[in-house]
């Protein structure tokens, strides 16, 4: 779950251990896996499905598996739904997550208010609840100059609009 809807293009699973042996065996998938976003307030099957889908091994822990959507959605939530392996009854999962578009982010990834515009407001709440928007895992100071950069953007531009010059 997120605070607030992401773009998704990709949704990722990695998979926990797997146990074979001893009291719970258990801890992957057995087929039929499905994926659902939050998207307002429902659970919904991505819309347009996928372009593609992992394959499921119960003999590898800790797989990476994705799930490439056939187009974008703004989705807050993800959840992955499916028969489990091994009489345990149970699936371990170190991380799932939602991937959107790669490159360099527009401007709506700096709206942390979600009020739908970048200004002082966004750092405010950025010094209320950090966000790493840089990409680097941290959540520092480096993300409030980002973040700075970005409310400023077109301040030198308002600023020379004002006194006529082009």
């Amino acid at each position: 779950m997120y605070d607030r809807p992401v773009s998704a293009t990709k949704i990722v699973l990695i998979e926990g251990e797997h146990f074979l042996e001893g009291e719970c065996i258990g801890g992957w998938f057995d087929g039929n896996v499905t994926v659902q976003l939050l998207v307002g307030n429902q659970w919904i099957d991505p819309p347009g499905g996928f372009v593609s889908t992992p394959a499921f091994d119960p003999a590898v822990p800790f797989q990476i598996l994705e799930w490439e959507l056939a187009q974008p959605v703004e989705a807050s939530g993800v959840r992955v739904i499916g028969l489990v392996g091994g009489p345990a009854a149970f699936v371990t999962c170190s991380e799932i997550d939602i991937l959107g578009f790669s490159g360099i982010p527009g401007r709506a990834i700096f709206d942390l208010d979600a009020n739908g515009w970048v200004g002082i407001d966004d750092i405010y709440r950025w010094h209320d609840k950090p966000v790493d928007l840089d990409g680097d895992g941290l959540a520092d100071a480096d993300d409030l100059r980002y973040l700075a950069a970005a409310v400023r953007w077109r301040e030198l531009d308002d600023m020379w609009f004002g006194s006529g010059r082009p």
